[in-house]
């Protein structure tokens, strides 16, 4: 448990010269197994030294500093920085996966993140990315590469945060919509972190159960008629620019009151709202349209009260206490600080397939949630689109499908790795022909790399 960089330089030298194998361990929260070996395990969870630079909008940052830490303290200075879940180291999530969120619309991913870094590399050699004579960490290969060493130090920039931003829900009946909308906005500059959810995303992080998730995402594919939704942060002349676009939107309060109405909207009494307005246009243009917010309120009755109804009774007044607090239903902070993300793995353990894709090909996005959807049934696998997310202007976008599965259960855990037999072929198959397709098994560990690199080969 290294308490600064040179004790950590040290470690790796005697482990070189004695040939003992390493690894450097975050948090330990390693989905794949890799912070384990029959060496030397190099936990970092004590280099925490966080040193704001808000005059040149950076933060020097240790690798024991998670996303909840590094953004809990900027955010007191009136910035932000993309980060992972909370729980997640960020020097580490930089390095190995370029750290990819829906704010990548605004801020990018990979070396867009970075102003320096400094590593040692796995004989002890300790460099910054910024020299001239340093291993070229910005390059990419299509390749599986060992990450280019241990990171002690990263120098990560920061985001100035207006006062009026906030976020707004854009719904739709059809992916194929929702992709035009998405890459228009982002193509026109207009918000900052937007991600097109499908109704299981969307349901399980607004609701506190599992079983509320899946009576919600019912309703939201079923009755209202929103298959999927654009969610967008943006100050004030993002949000008016996009309702000049689109015929219905969802406000920040109206989210809100939602949340904290859902076990009501879950229930089938206010159903009949919908059945006797008749119309041409979705549901939900009907429902949240303004004339009928207040008859929604009323029915749904938001509070946290209502939302804590829907947890046991020995939880209630922790949800009641949790949810009375304002940041809970605000979409800026929770897209910020991502605290409810852990709702996805409550059902099962989930693992995440990321793609970088041509945003303008809807065909080829549409066949690729399809295969990954073939080859899920094929194993009996429970699966759904995660997000996509528009970035560089909307020439490119990310997708994640995600695949769940019970880590405990051994015959499921093989089913997973049937389908991996299938679905690696098919990514490398369609990236082969596809110009701008990326598998992100490829650019684990080079996380460092240029964005341009490997989204226009």
């Amino acid at each position: 448990m290294t308490g600064n960089a040179d004790e950590l330089v040290e470690i790796v030298r005697y482990a070189d010269r004695s040939e003992i194998p390493l690894v450097v361990r975050g948090n330990g929260g390693s989905v794949f197994g890799f912070v384990f070996t029959r060496g030397i395990v190099i936990d970092v969870n004590r280099m925490k030294k966080i040193q704001l630079d808000p005059d040149n909008w950076s933060a020097v940052i240790e690798p024991g500093v998670t996303a909840f830490e590094l953004q809990k303290a900027v955010t007191q200075q009136g910035y932000r920085v993309n980060t992972a879940e909370p729980a997640a180291t960020v020097c580490a999530n930089i390095v190995c996966t370029g750290l990819f969120s829906t704010w990548a619309n605004a801020y990018g991913v990979g070396a867009d993140h970075i102003v320096d870094m400094t590593f040692v590399d796995r004989h002890g050699t300790v460099f910054r990315i910024n020299d001239k004579n340093a291993p070229n960490v910005f390059g990419f290969e299509q390749a599986v590469h060992p990450p280019p060493g241990i990171c002690t130090e990263a120098r990560v920039r920061m985001h100035p945060v207006t006062d009026d931003e906030e976020g707004i829900l854009v719904p739709f009946t059809s992916l194929a919509d929702a992709l035009f909308f998405a890459r228009d906005i982002s193509r026109r500059r207009i918000g900052l972190a937007v991600g097109i959810l499908g109704g299981h995303y969307l349901s399980t992080f607004i609701s506190p159960t599992e079983s509320l998730a899946e009576k919600t995402r019912d309703i939201f594919s079923g009755i209202l008629e929103m298959t999927h939704v654009v969610s967008v942060i943006g100050d004030k002349y993002a949000r008016n620019s996009i309702k000049q676009m689109v015929p219905c939107v969802i406000e920040s309060n109206t989210l809100k009151m939602l949340m904290l109405g859902l076990p009501r909207l879950a229930g089938s009494g206010w159903t009949d709202i919908v059945t006797g307005l008749e119309s041409d246009r979705p549901a939900y243009e009907s429902i949240f349209s303004q004339e009928m917010l207040p008859v929604l309120e009323q029915v749904l009755a938001p509070s946290p009260e209502t939302l804590a109804a829907a947890v046991d009774e020995d939880l209630r007044e922790f949800y009641t206490n949790l949810y009375s607090r304002p940041h809970m239903t605000d979409m800026v902070w929770l897209t910020m600080f991502r605290i409810v993300s852990a709702r996805m793995s409550r059902h099962k353990h989930m693992f995440a397939f990321l793609i970088y894709a041509p945003l303008d090909r809807v065909d080829v996005i549409q066949d690729l949630i399809a295969s990954f959807a073939d080859i899920a049934e094929t194993h009996v696998i429970d699966h759904d689109l995660g997000f996509i997310t528009p970035m560089d202007f909307g020439k490119r976008g990310i997708l994640e499908y995600d695949y769940y599965i019970d880590h405990t259960d051994r015959t499921e855990s093989e089913k997973i790795q049937q389908a991996m037999k299938d679905i690696e072929p098919m990514i490398d198959k369609l990236s082969a022909a596809t110009r701008g397709v990326k598998f992100l098994k490829y650019i684990f560990s080079q996380g460092c790399a240029r964005k341009e690199n490997f989204l226009y080969t």
